[in-house]
């Protein structure tokens, strides 16, 4: 995670300073897109993490119970794990569609570049070049798994077009207004799985609390002590198998449902920033960027938290 994090800044470009004056407020503005998007596409990847992570957790929890229980196959104390809820393939299909968004701000913030180059840095072009390809080859980014909507693919080549194309787009106003469609295809079925995934989180949790539940109800009435340790140590499995927060006795009012909301806020904010850029006055552009940025740092500590 960490690796890709660091790859996606090198998307990055730094924006050419016109003369002694420092950024433009439209260039600084861009440059607030660009990491806040970028933010926002990485804080994704650690949340599809974090629940495969979960995943894994209550599949050994689960798997363990019910060998306890003598209903189930002996258990792998290895902790070795194939995620179901979101498979290590279907990861790698939404990091290589997060890295096109990233590469789309990247592309936006080198129009607003007072120079002749308003193109992406080498690194961003070679992988902008390898994202293009695939998506219009016969395979495409995103065909082998079939929860994705088709429509994500189409937008996925305009996106790249965009951030390929050196003579359509001099003015990120017109880029953003011609890519708005299409950006919002991409985060929109992301948000819409986000959700998804959440349920599925919490499905799978309740179940593991109903295992749990089960071995303890088989525990001798006669040994409350054992009984006693068994309740504290259900609990403690409980939490820690949370990625979404953990709650204390004194101020729990329920255990923290999965939530992808700080996430899909920041999400929605990429997409009203894009729409500032494409029709908004420069103090319109601002704000909604710096509320991109915001949200967008938000949803990166909420979900460094649950990492922990």
């Amino acid at each position: 995670m960490a690796r890709f994090g660091a790859f996606v800044m090198l998307l990055l470009p730094v924006l050419a300073l016109p003369g002694c004056g420092g950024l433009t407020s439209m260039q600084d503005s861009l440059n607030k897109f660009g990491s806040g998007t970028t933010t926002a596409s990485t804080t994704e990847i650690a949340f599809l993490q974090n629940v495969q992570a979960f995943d894994c957790t209550t599949q050994f929890y689960t798997a363990a119970t019910e060998w306890a229980g003598g209903t189930g196959q002996n258990y792998d104390i290895s902790g070795i794990c194939n995620p179901e809820i979101i498979t290590a393939d279907q990861l790698s299909i939404r990091k290589n569609i997060l890295s096109v968004v990233s590469l789309y701000a990247s592309k936006i913030q080198a129009l607003a570049s007072t120079s002749g180059d308003k193109t992406l840095d080498t690194a961003g072009q070679k992988l902008a070049e390898q994202l293009n390809k695939a998506a219009l080859s016969g395979k495409g980014i995103t065909k082998s798994d079939k929860t994705i909507a088709a429509g994500v693919e189409g937008a996925l080549i305009q996106l790249t077009n965009t951030a390929l194309d050196q003579t359509r787009y001099n003015d990120a106003r017109k880029a953003a207004s011609d890519m708005q469609p299409y950006l919002s295809t991409v985060i929109n079925t992301l948000e819409q799985e986000n959700l998804v995934l959440a349920q599925e989180v919490q499905s799978r949790r309740e179940l593991l609390e109903l295992s749990l539940r089960g071995i303890i109800d088989t525990l001798p009435k006669g040994d409350p002590e054992v009984r006693f340790d068994a309740v504290v140590n259900a609990r403690q499995l409980l939490i820690t198998s949370n990625p979404f927060g953990q709650e204390t006795i004194s101020s729990a009012q329920g255990p923290p449902i999965p939530d992808a909301t700080a996430l899909n806020s920041a999400l929605d904010a990429v997409l009203s920033a894009n729409l500032a850029i494409s029709t908004a006055s420069k103090g319109g552009i601002a704000a909604a960027v710096t509320d991109l940025v915001s949200r967008a740092q938000a949803a990166e500590a909420d979900e460094a938290a649950i990492a922990k």
